[in-house]
């Protein structure tokens, strides 16, 4: 997912684990552009319910937001056990987590990225539009939602 996106993006060399929450501290790439342009990314490790309040890991994940100009908040559309509703959950909490831990994050513009869209058999498309519909109707301003697949460089 996060680390892999990382990879495909920048010139990072991170281990990239099957199992989720495999990412157990920050990886920072860079993607450089021909005009001297350079956008950092940071892969912090996955967040739970509850985290701006962990002083252990919680808090010192979140902490890498504060200099950062816009969040990404990165979800699994392809996961086959679970709806576009949960996924929307996730991502609420994702952001919301985020927010109470620094309510300046809230002014941040934010994307959400869907990995692994390249599994259409998992219906992971369907999942992505209805993201992206449902994050409307619920923040009533168009929420950026970009579909990738780090396997085919698609979406980049």
């Amino acid at each position: 997912g996060k680390t892999s996106l990382l990879a495909s993006l920048s010139r990072a060399h991170t281990r990239i684990g099957p199992e989720e929450f495999s990412t157990t501290r920050p990886h920072v790439g860079v993607i450089s552009f021909r005009d001297r342009v350079e956008i950092r990314l940071c892969d912090l490790p996955g967040l739970k319910p509850g985290a701006h309040q962990d002083p252990l890991m919680g808090r010192r994940i979140l902490r890498h937001t504060y200099r950062s100009r816009a969040l990404a908040f990165v979800v699994d559309v392809a996961r086959g056990d679970r709806s576009a509703l949960e996924t929307l959950d996730e991502v609420e909490m994702l952001r919301e987590e985020a927010i109470r831990f620094d309510p300046l994050n809230a002014e941040k513009p934010w994307v959400v990225v869907g990995t692994k869209c390249d599994m259409l058999h998992r219906d992971a498309l369907y999942h992505l539009d209805s993201l992206y519909f449902r994050l409307r109707a619920r923040h009533g301003v168009d929420v950026p939602v970009v579909g990738t697949s780090s396997r085919f460089r698609l979406g980049l």
